[in-house]
């Protein structure tokens, strides 16, 4: 674990495909700004398209987004997204089981429930507000091949989050909203700006970056020689960098302890807080 008093730095297709693997029919229609509607009536096991796509309601049990195609999911259920090329996902609401962004495709998430969400290869992911089990950044290109060197990005500025993870040079970086996990592995960089989590998996060939100020670590147990493996537990706290306190559980396995890195930079004052609010009530008031 290293303490360091930096100054923090912010760091060709057919244009519709639809496939009907079961009995039921797929349902599209035509509407303002969407090239097709996915809406109740649809009951669509596999949906293909490079086109502009709105979801309203209804299932779709795969879907598949590749070259400048999105969509703009507001309700419903999928069970799996996946974006290929450079396609885009906008989620305002519905339920998505699992969420693949890959290529340079860009995906925002500002309401609804996802159970997986991961980006890939060059992807960029902005998670503001909603539901996720988990929200990863990783290196791979795809998970098809085992190909390292992308910078996939995920951004969580909002909402819950179960674990918040960047591996294989991909990077997560918190700025606001509730995480329960943070971990980062095989050269994955984690910040954290601003936000709450409750526990942290740091690792010696990763980083967990935590910008705050008036840290504190106190060793809570370990396992006992006869183990195979060394767990060290440690209570963290302190004060993020956005003034959240922090009160974190932070576990490493075996003595290497350099995965973690805390780093001192000026928090908020309660004065500048209130300053901030009376300026935002105040432009309200002019809109």
């Amino acid at each position: 674990m290293k303490i360091l008093a930096l100054e923090a730095s912010r760091c060709c297709l057919p244009p519709l495909i639809c496939i009907a693997l079961a009995a039921a029919s797929c349902h599209v229609s035509a509407a303002t700004n969407f090239d097709v509607v996915i809406d109740e009536s649809s009951a669509t096991p596999h949906f293909v398209s490079n086109q502009r796509v709105l979801m309203v309601s209804g299932y779709v049990a795969h879907m598949r987004l590749w070259e400048s195609g999105s969509v703009e999911i507001r309700g419903g259920d999928i069970g799996g997204v996946r974006a290929f090329d450079s396609a885009s996902v906008l989620m305002d609401g519905g339920y998505v089981a699992h969420a693949d962004i890959q290529g340079t495709s860009v995906a925002t998430v500002r309401g609804g429930s996802v159970q997986y969400f991961k980006g890939w290869g060059n992807s960029r992911t902005e998670f503001l507000g909603g539901s996720a089990g988990s929200v990863q950044a990783s290196g791979y290109q795809t998970h098809f091949k085992n190909e390292v060197g992308g910078d996939a990005v995920a951004e969580v500025r909002g909402g819950e989050v179960g674990l918040l993870k960047a591996e294989f040079g991909g990077v997560a970086n918190l700025h606001a909203g509730s995480v329960r996990t943070v971990q980062a592995t095989s050269g994955g960089t984690l910040n954290v700006f601003g936000g709450g989590f409750l526990e942290a998996f740091p690792n010696g060939d990763a980083a967990i970056n935590v910008y705050g100020s008036d840290f504190r670590w106190d060793l809570l147990n370990e396992s006992p020689p006869s183990l195979p493996i060394l767990l060290r537990e440690y209570r963290l706290t302190g004060t993020i960098q956005d003034g959240t306190p922090l009160n974190a559980i932070v576990k490493f396995l075996g003595d290497d302890t350099s995965g973690l890195n805390l780093v001192l930079v000026p928090t908020p004052t309660a004065a500048s807080l209130v300053a901030l609010a009376c300026v935002g009530a105040f432009s309200r008031r002019r809109r």
